[in-house]
Protein backbone atom coordinates (compact mmCIF):
# COMPACT_ATOMS: atom_id res chain seq x y z
CA UNK A 1 0.00 0.00 0.00
CA UNK A 2 2.99 2.32 0.28
CA UNK A 3 3.27 2.47 -3.50
CA UNK A 4 -0.47 3.21 -3.79
CA UNK A 5 -0.11 6.19 -1.45
CA UNK A 6 2.99 7.55 -3.19
CA UNK A 7 1.52 7.19 -6.67
CA UNK A 8 -1.25 9.64 -5.93
CA UNK A 9 0.99 11.93 -3.89
CA UNK A 10 3.07 12.19 -7.08
CA UNK A 11 -0.01 13.04 -9.11
CA UNK A 12 -1.27 15.60 -6.63
CA UNK A 13 2.02 17.42 -6.11
CA UNK A 14 2.67 17.46 -9.86
CA UNK A 15 -0.81 18.91 -10.40
CA UNK A 16 -0.27 21.47 -7.63
CA UNK A 17 2.86 22.64 -9.44
CA UNK A 18 1.46 22.38 -12.97
CA UNK A 19 -1.82 24.21 -12.36
CA UNK A 20 -0.32 27.62 -11.51
CA UNK A 21 2.40 27.05 -14.11
CA UNK A 22 -0.31 26.93 -16.74
CA UNK A 23 -2.04 29.90 -15.10
CA UNK A 24 1.18 31.91 -15.32
CA UNK A 25 1.14 31.89 -19.12
CA UNK A 26 0.34 35.10 -20.96
CA UNK A 27 -2.94 33.88 -22.43
CA UNK A 28 -5.81 36.29 -22.97
CA UNK A 29 -9.37 35.45 -23.91
CA UNK A 30 -12.77 34.51 -22.61
CA UNK A 31 -13.75 33.15 -19.23
CA UNK A 32 -13.33 29.61 -20.54
CA UNK A 33 -9.72 30.06 -21.59
CA UNK A 34 -9.05 31.85 -18.33
CA UNK A 35 -10.18 28.86 -16.29
CA UNK A 36 -7.96 26.47 -18.27
CA UNK A 37 -4.82 28.61 -18.63
CA UNK A 38 -4.61 32.25 -17.60
CA UNK A 39 -2.12 34.75 -16.12
CA UNK A 40 -3.95 35.06 -12.79
CA UNK A 41 -4.76 32.87 -9.83
CA UNK A 42 -7.74 30.63 -10.47
CA UNK A 43 -9.08 27.61 -8.65
CA UNK A 44 -7.96 24.12 -9.69
CA UNK A 45 -10.05 21.77 -11.84
CA UNK A 46 -8.74 18.51 -10.28
CA UNK A 47 -7.02 17.33 -7.10
CA UNK A 48 -5.12 14.08 -7.77
CA UNK A 49 -5.88 13.16 -11.39
CA UNK A 50 -4.09 14.61 -14.44
CA UNK A 51 -5.85 17.20 -16.60
CA UNK A 52 -5.68 17.87 -20.33
CA UNK A 53 -4.17 21.35 -20.15
CA UNK A 54 -0.66 22.35 -19.16
CA UNK A 55 2.02 25.00 -19.33
CA UNK A 56 4.06 26.34 -22.26
CA UNK A 57 7.31 28.24 -22.69
CA UNK A 58 8.19 30.28 -19.62
CA UNK A 59 5.71 28.61 -17.27
CA UNK A 60 7.18 27.29 -14.04
CA UNK A 61 5.23 26.02 -11.05
CA UNK A 62 6.15 24.88 -7.56
CA UNK A 63 3.78 22.75 -5.50
CA UNK A 64 3.54 21.35 -1.98
CA UNK A 65 1.27 18.41 -1.13
CA UNK A 66 0.52 16.90 2.28
CA UNK A 67 -1.74 14.09 3.45
CA UNK A 68 -2.68 12.32 6.65
CA UNK A 69 -2.01 8.57 6.82
CA UNK A 70 -3.22 5.56 8.78
CA UNK A 71 -0.47 5.21 11.39
CA UNK A 72 -1.37 1.54 11.88
CA UNK A 73 0.06 0.95 8.39
CA UNK A 74 2.63 3.70 7.87
CA UNK A 75 5.56 4.78 10.03
CA UNK A 76 4.05 8.24 10.55
CA UNK A 77 0.56 9.73 10.54
CA UNK A 78 1.27 12.23 7.74
CA UNK A 79 3.49 12.69 4.72
CA UNK A 80 4.12 15.23 2.01
CA UNK A 81 5.94 15.91 -1.23
CA UNK A 82 7.33 18.88 -3.11
CA UNK A 83 6.90 19.25 -6.87
CA UNK A 84 8.42 21.33 -9.66
CA UNK A 85 6.84 21.73 -13.11
CA UNK A 86 8.45 23.35 -16.18
CA UNK A 87 6.50 24.11 -19.35
CA UNK A 88 7.99 23.83 -22.84
CA UNK A 89 6.53 24.47 -26.30
CA UNK A 90 3.30 26.25 -27.29
CA UNK A 91 0.10 24.25 -26.63
CA UNK A 92 -2.12 26.91 -28.23
CA UNK A 93 -0.36 26.71 -31.62
CA UNK A 94 1.20 23.26 -31.58
CA UNK A 95 1.95 21.19 -28.47
CA UNK A 96 3.35 21.83 -25.02
CA UNK A 97 5.41 19.59 -22.80
CA UNK A 98 5.25 19.60 -19.00
CA UNK A 99 8.36 18.24 -17.31
CA UNK A 100 7.74 17.63 -13.60
CA UNK A 101 9.77 16.33 -10.69
CA UNK A 102 8.29 15.11 -7.41
CA UNK A 103 10.47 14.96 -4.32
CA UNK A 104 9.46 12.63 -1.47
CA UNK A 105 9.08 12.71 1.36
CA UNK A 106 8.62 15.33 4.05
CA UNK A 107 8.41 12.70 6.79
CA UNK A 108 9.69 9.16 7.36
CA UNK A 109 6.27 7.64 6.66
CA UNK A 110 7.78 5.26 4.11
CA UNK A 111 10.16 3.90 6.73
CA UNK A 112 13.27 5.08 4.89
CA UNK A 113 16.03 7.42 6.02
CA UNK A 114 15.93 9.49 2.82
CA UNK A 115 15.82 13.24 3.30
CA UNK A 116 13.98 15.66 1.04
CA UNK A 117 15.38 15.39 -2.48
CA UNK A 118 16.97 11.99 -1.83
CA UNK A 119 13.91 10.17 -3.17
CA UNK A 120 11.52 11.04 -5.96
CA UNK A 121 10.55 10.62 -9.59
CA UNK A 122 9.98 12.44 -12.87
CA UNK A 123 6.84 12.88 -14.99
CA UNK A 124 6.20 14.02 -18.58
CA UNK A 125 2.98 15.30 -20.19
CA UNK A 126 2.53 16.22 -23.87
CA UNK A 127 -0.56 18.39 -24.32
CA UNK A 128 -2.37 20.66 -26.75
CA UNK A 129 -5.32 23.06 -26.68
CA UNK A 130 -8.30 22.41 -28.99
CA UNK A 131 -11.18 24.56 -30.27
CA UNK A 132 -14.20 24.73 -27.99
CA UNK A 133 -12.21 25.32 -24.80
CA UNK A 134 -10.87 21.78 -24.68
CA UNK A 135 -7.44 20.23 -24.22
CA UNK A 136 -5.95 16.75 -24.50
CA UNK A 137 -2.77 15.18 -23.17
CA UNK A 138 -0.79 11.98 -22.94
CA UNK A 139 1.69 11.48 -20.16
CA UNK A 140 3.63 9.24 -17.86
CA UNK A 141 4.14 9.49 -14.09
CA UNK A 142 6.80 8.07 -11.76
CA UNK A 143 9.64 7.51 -14.22
CA UNK A 144 13.30 8.14 -13.42
CA UNK A 145 12.75 6.97 -9.85
CA UNK A 146 15.48 7.34 -7.24
CA UNK A 147 15.95 6.68 -3.52
CA UNK A 148 13.16 4.97 -1.61
CA UNK A 149 10.78 5.58 -4.51
CA UNK A 150 12.88 3.27 -6.68
CA UNK A 151 13.17 0.70 -3.89
CA UNK A 152 9.56 0.73 -2.72
CA UNK A 153 7.82 -1.09 -5.56
CA UNK A 154 6.52 2.06 -7.26
CA UNK A 155 5.90 1.65 -10.99
CA UNK A 156 5.39 4.14 -13.78
CA UNK A 157 1.87 4.95 -15.00
CA UNK A 158 0.96 5.92 -18.58
CA UNK A 159 -2.26 7.86 -19.25
CA UNK A 160 -4.31 9.78 -21.80
CA UNK A 161 -6.71 12.52 -20.70
CA UNK A 162 -9.03 15.23 -22.05
CA UNK A 163 -10.51 18.28 -20.31
CA UNK A 164 -13.24 20.66 -21.47
CA UNK A 165 -14.81 23.84 -20.12
CA UNK A 166 -18.60 24.30 -20.19
CA UNK A 167 -20.18 27.71 -19.63
CA UNK A 168 -23.15 27.72 -17.23
CA UNK A 169 -24.39 31.27 -17.47
CA UNK A 170 -22.06 33.26 -15.25
CA UNK A 171 -20.66 30.04 -13.80
CA UNK A 172 -18.64 27.19 -15.25
CA UNK A 173 -17.83 23.49 -15.21
CA UNK A 174 -14.59 21.74 -16.17
CA UNK A 175 -14.94 18.05 -17.00
CA UNK A 176 -11.94 15.73 -17.20
CA UNK A 177 -11.94 12.13 -18.42
CA UNK A 178 -8.97 9.84 -18.91
CA UNK A 179 -7.62 6.33 -18.84
CA UNK A 180 -4.34 4.86 -17.71
CA UNK A 181 -2.51 1.90 -16.25
CA UNK A 182 -0.51 1.51 -13.05
CA UNK A 183 -1.80 3.90 -10.40
CA UNK A 184 -5.04 4.44 -12.35
CA UNK A 185 -6.12 0.80 -12.07
CA UNK A 186 -6.87 -1.60 -9.23
CA UNK A 187 -4.88 -4.48 -10.60
CA UNK A 188 -1.19 -4.89 -11.32
CA UNK A 189 -1.98 -5.06 -15.05
CA UNK A 190 -4.77 -3.45 -17.01
CA UNK A 191 -6.24 -0.06 -17.79
CA UNK A 192 -8.53 2.00 -15.58
CA UNK A 193 -10.75 5.02 -16.12
CA UNK A 194 -10.42 8.23 -14.10
CA UNK A 195 -12.17 11.58 -14.18
CA UNK A 196 -13.06 14.80 -12.41
CA UNK A 197 -15.78 17.44 -12.38
CA UNK A 198 -15.00 20.93 -11.10
CA UNK A 199 -17.85 23.39 -10.56
CA UNK A 200 -16.96 27.10 -10.60
CA UNK A 201 -19.57 29.44 -9.07
CA UNK A 202 -16.83 32.06 -9.51
CA UNK A 203 -13.46 31.67 -11.22
CA UNK A 204 -11.46 31.87 -7.98
CA UNK A 205 -13.36 29.05 -6.22
CA UNK A 206 -14.20 25.50 -7.28
CA UNK A 207 -15.74 22.34 -5.84
CA UNK A 208 -14.10 19.17 -7.17
CA UNK A 209 -15.35 15.60 -7.26
CA UNK A 210 -13.08 12.99 -8.81
CA UNK A 211 -12.34 9.31 -9.19
CA UNK A 212 -8.69 8.32 -9.63
CA UNK A 213 -9.30 4.79 -10.90
CA UNK A 214 -8.85 3.60 -7.31
CA UNK A 215 -10.14 6.29 -4.95
CA UNK A 216 -13.05 8.75 -4.81
CA UNK A 217 -12.08 12.24 -3.62
CA UNK A 218 -13.92 15.45 -2.80
CA UNK A 219 -12.13 18.80 -2.52
CA UNK A 220 -12.46 22.57 -2.71
CA UNK A 221 -9.98 24.91 -4.34
CA UNK A 222 -9.46 28.64 -3.97
CA UNK A 223 -7.21 31.32 -5.42
CA UNK A 224 -6.98 33.75 -2.49
CA UNK A 225 -5.23 36.56 -4.38
CA UNK A 226 -6.79 37.21 -7.77
CA UNK A 227 -3.79 38.83 -9.43
CA UNK A 228 -1.34 36.15 -8.28
CA UNK A 229 -1.15 32.60 -9.70
CA UNK A 230 -1.51 30.90 -6.30
CA UNK A 231 -3.89 27.98 -5.83
CA UNK A 232 -4.90 26.28 -2.55
CA UNK A 233 -6.77 22.97 -2.66
CA UNK A 234 -7.92 20.76 0.23
CA UNK A 235 -10.25 17.85 0.70
CA UNK A 236 -10.98 14.25 1.63
CA UNK A 237 -9.30 11.39 -0.24
CA UNK A 238 -10.34 7.74 -0.41
CA UNK A 239 -13.95 8.37 0.60
CA UNK A 240 -14.76 4.68 0.22
CA UNK A 241 -12.00 3.55 2.64
CA UNK A 242 -10.49 1.29 -0.01
CA UNK A 243 -7.59 -1.03 0.80
CA UNK A 244 -8.34 -0.33 4.50
CA UNK A 245 -6.31 2.89 4.22
CA UNK A 246 -9.08 5.03 5.71
CA UNK A 247 -10.48 8.32 4.50
CA UNK A 248 -7.72 10.90 4.84
CA UNK A 249 -7.32 14.68 4.66
CA UNK A 250 -5.04 16.16 2.03
CA UNK A 251 -4.07 19.66 0.93
CA UNK A 252 -1.87 21.27 -1.70
CA UNK A 253 -0.60 24.72 -2.57
CA UNK A 254 0.82 25.74 -5.92
CA UNK A 255 2.59 28.92 -7.04
CA UNK A 256 3.27 29.81 -10.67
CA UNK A 257 5.84 31.99 -12.39
CA UNK A 258 6.09 33.21 -15.99
CA UNK A 259 9.34 34.22 -17.69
Amino acid sequence: MKSVNFSFAVGAVALAAATPAAFAQDVAGSTASQVLAIPQGYAASAFQVPIGSGAGWGGIGVGLYGQTLDDDIFADDYDGSVGLNIGLGDPSKYVGLDVSASFASLSDADGSDDGLGEAGSVGLKLHTNLPGYASVAIGVQTIGRWGAVADGGNESSVYAVASKYFALGGQGLVATLGMGDGAFHDEANGVGVFGALAYYPVTWFSVIGEYTGRFANLAVSVAPIQRWPVTLTAGAVNLGDRFDLGTQFAASVGVGFSF
